[in-house]
């Protein structure tokens, strides 16, 4: 008795410690760029989540959870909308591939709903660090980055952004971490396309990083940097007024934030035991877990008594051999010896539980003999009388084939449970 105390206080003892362990140990930062709308981390996107109302200010802000496609189904629904024109504001890292499971990439269908929900009024905002598929081609961009210099070539800590529009002051430019803003584009198409936003780094020319392209009736605000519009882009200084002066060129309308295309979508867990691994909580009782089943194990291995021996019921062999003659019978297809066995088994039926002297059909086609059948049994008269005439022409036959003794088994079977002496 006291050994097995003294297991379940070294148990409790370890899972205690355990637990003050993970309490007391320091939380890691995690700096994965999520762009989150419920993350706090970094590159979560929780800081703008809670900015977006004051920047549309009196206008309806819907969090996204869903594909593209269903959301624009959703949208252009006059029963789910009564208003016109939409924003969409997507926050990510890449609209790429990554390899690795990790597709965040718009396919083909997903495209063409977003340029079509455009192209009928509406606009959308896209801050991502690189696109491919479908919208690239349509929007004819192309990304590049600063730090893309060469393997030896210094990389700048300080990036310049301003936003270049005329209905704006030209005092909205903001010295910021090049970690957050070192992407610009390359090349775009100048017959449909309006730069709204330049980027510098010391020593470097200005660069188109945020770029109007018109699309139809509506809009495509394009911006390369969406680490400007982290939680820790915001947190820099100046860094939340240019934020809000870039969303400021999407119309005042309401808005759709989206939260499905992220990358911890992608890399998310995929087994339920990838995600309790994931959470620290349930990684913690996981492991505590896994300590108790070990030395619940250890101290439970040794039989504490005499298994009981498992005594089988006896088997019923001979059900087993009238399904062996069963089986022979009807591989060989011998049809016709097992019409006559049912018409003899139904034929004994008659003798023993209607007490009518019965031992063919012959006897069942005597005068009176069916309607006394008929009267004890409780079946109705024309199922006996399809019986007897099936009885005398299979009799009357040299081979009997399977559709007609199926039809014979039919009606005998419904014989026998509309019989009332048979659930007597």
């Amino acid at each position: 008795m006291k050994r097995k105390y003294l297991y379940i206080s070294t148990l409790i003892l370890c899972s205690v410690l355990m637990v003050i362990a993970q309490i007391l140990a320091p939380r890691k930062l995690d700096w994965t760029r999520n762009y989150d709308a419920r993350s706090d981390t970094p590159f979560g996107t929780l800081a703008l989540r809670h900015f977006l109302p004051e920047a549309f200010d009196g206008r309806r802000i819907v969090e996204v959870n869903q594909s593209i496609v269903e959301t624009v189904e959703t949208v252009l629904d006059p029963s789910e909308l009564d208003f016109d024109p939409v924003n969409y504001l997507f926050i990510n890292n890449g609209f790429v591939n990554r390899g690795q499971g990790v597709d965040m990439s718009l396919d083909q269908f997903e495209s063409e709903a977003l340029l079509a929900f455009v192209a009928t009024g509406n606009n959308v905002f896209l801050a991502t660090e690189a696109m491919s598929g479908t919208m690239v081609d349509s929007l004819g961009l192309a990304w590049s980055n600063m730090h893309a210099v060469g393997p030896f070539a210094p990389v700048p800590d300080t990036s310049i952004v301003y936003i270049q529009n005329a209905g704006l002051p030209d005092s909205v430019r903001t010295a910021v971490s090049s970690s957050i803003a070192s992407g610009y584009f390359s090349s775009f198409d100048t017959t449909r396309s309006q730069v709204l936003g330049l980027l510098k780094t010391p020593g470097s020319d200005w660069h188109p990083n945020f770029i109007l392209v018109r699309w139809g009736s509506g809009h495509f605000f394009v911006h390369a940097n969406p680490g400007l519009f982290s939680n820790y882009g915001l947190a820099e200084a100046g860094t939340a007024g240019y934020a809000f002066s870039a969303l400021s060129h999407m119309p005042d309308a309401p808005l759709l934030h989206d939260n499905y295309y992220k990358a911890v979508r992608g890399r998310g867990a995929r087994t339920p035991l990838r995600f309790v691994l994931q959470q620290p909580a349930l990684r913690l009782a996981y492991i505590v877990s896994l300590v108790s089943l070990a030395l619940f194990i250890m101290v439970g291995a040794r039989r504490r008594r005499r298994p009981i021996p498992t005594i089988e019921a006896p088997a019923n062999a001979t059900m087993d051999y009238v399904a062996t003659i069963g089986r022979l019978h009807m591989s060989e297809r011998d049809y016709r010896w097992a019409a006559f066995e049912k018409m003899r088994h139904w034929f004994e039926f008659i003798r023993d539980e209607l007490n009518l002297d019965v031992r063919s059909h012959d006897d069942l086609a005597a005068e009176g003999v069916m309607d006394r059948v008929v009267a004890r049994s409780g079946v109705a008269a024309e199922t006996v009388g399809r019986i007897r005439t099936l009885a005398t022409n299979l009799n009357a036959q040299e081979s009997v084939t399977s559709s007609d003794l199926i039809a014979l088994a039919s009606e005998i079977d419904t014989f026998y449970s509309r019989c009332s002496r048979f659930h007597a």
